[in-house]
């Protein structure tokens, strides 16, 4: 079972009139949100006060979605960590949610992408 990806995978977030719904981080997205973790911070204390969030409430070893063999995955501390094949340690999962674009996108926009793709062919 994947017992991380599918509690972050099953946590949602109400953001305004959008439903968000979380997904475990990959070992890069955990070190890029590191290095902003004070305004990460800044942004959940601002949208949930009362949560009294800090850099301890990270503190701790954190699942990752990235996999290096079947039985064994990377997690992150204040860096990125091989679990030496042991999945079945007792980690964070911290779901993460993407921020939908406004932009359109080429996955957005089938017809055009397969009138591109037949003046191609």
């Amino acid at each position: 079972t994947t017992a991380a990806a599918d509690y972050c995978y099953s946590s949602t977030i109400a953001n305004g009139d959008k439903l968000y719904q979380g997904y475990l981080p990959t070992a890069y997205q955990w070190e890029l949100t590191w290095q902003n973790m004070d305004i990460v911070i800044d942004a959940i204390s601002k949208k949930y006060p009362d949560l009294n969030v800090n850099k301890t409430t990270f503190s701790g070893s954190k699942w990752t979605s990235t996999q290096a063999l079947a039985s064994n995955s990377f997690y992150f501390n204040t860096a990125v960590y091989n679990s030496n094949g042991n999945k079945n340690n007792s980690y964070l999962a911290i779901p993460f949610y993407a921020c939908l674009s406004d932009s359109p996108s080429l996955l957005s926009l089938p017809d055009e992408q397969d009138e591109s793709l037949a003046q191609a062919a």
